[in-house]
């Protein structure tokens, strides 16, 4: 999960820090919020995924060295939206 970490790092120092508070509900709650984010990480091309977060967040991450493809437009889509949601609130 250190790649995700890369791409959602506010969002799971929050979690951390409820479950340290033993504010496990809470924690519970945003990590649902954050999940998705991450399933789709995970899910898809992982190294091309964690760079297309940074790159959708404005941190210039650059594209993953061959033999590894970019990530494709349709995940990209995906992964926008599921940002999108997150930030929302």
């Amino acid at each position: 999960m250190a790649g995700a970490a890369n791409v959602v790092p506010e969002e799971l120092v929050e979690v951390a820090a409820l479950i340290k508070e033993n504010k496990l509900d809470e924690a519970l709650a945003k990590w649902k919020r954050v999940y998705p984010v991450i399933d789709l990480l995970i899910t898809t091309a992982f190294i091309p995924g964690v760079k297309a977060g940074l790159e959708l967040q404005g941190q210039p991450a650059g594209t993953p060295r061959r033999p590894l493809a970019p990530y494709p437009a349709d995940d990209v889509a995906r992964l926008r939206d599921a940002l999108a949601r997150l930030k929302q609130g």
